[in-house]
């Protein structure tokens, strides 16, 4: 489990950082503040590890905004690229399903 929290929250966030320098600068419109976070959990280990690509002002934490995001299963393979969005808030105790009426306010 240390090994994988390395992956996951160093190792794997440095290469998508690598690649998006190397990646051609974009449009002024679409010139965005790209940030790489990886998590193997609050606390305790989460079964499901996770590195997303985000927007600093879009999306300042993993439960707010939409980005993209690479899901490990729990052995750590396979990995999969989805988009994902924060549809839970922590409450300081657990996390908590955002209402359906924000997640649709939500900006994309």
């Amino acid at each position: 489990m240390d090994r994988r929290d390395i992956i996951v929250s160093r190792e794997v966030p440095d290469l998508v950082r690598e690649r998006l320098r190397r990646t051609r600068p974009l449009p002024p419109s679409l010139d965005l503040d790209w940030q790489v976070e990886g998590r193997d959990g609050t606390g305790p280990k989460t079964e499901i590890p996770w590195v997303r690509v985000h927007d600093r002002a879009l999306s300042p934490s993993a439960t707010v905004g939409w980005y993209a995001v690479y899901l490990f299963n729990a052995r750590g393979d396979p990995l999969y690229l989805s988009i994902g969005h924060g549809s839970t808030e922590w409450t300081g105790v657990d996390f908590r399903p955002r209402p359906v009426s924000e997640l649709l306010d939500m900006p994309a």
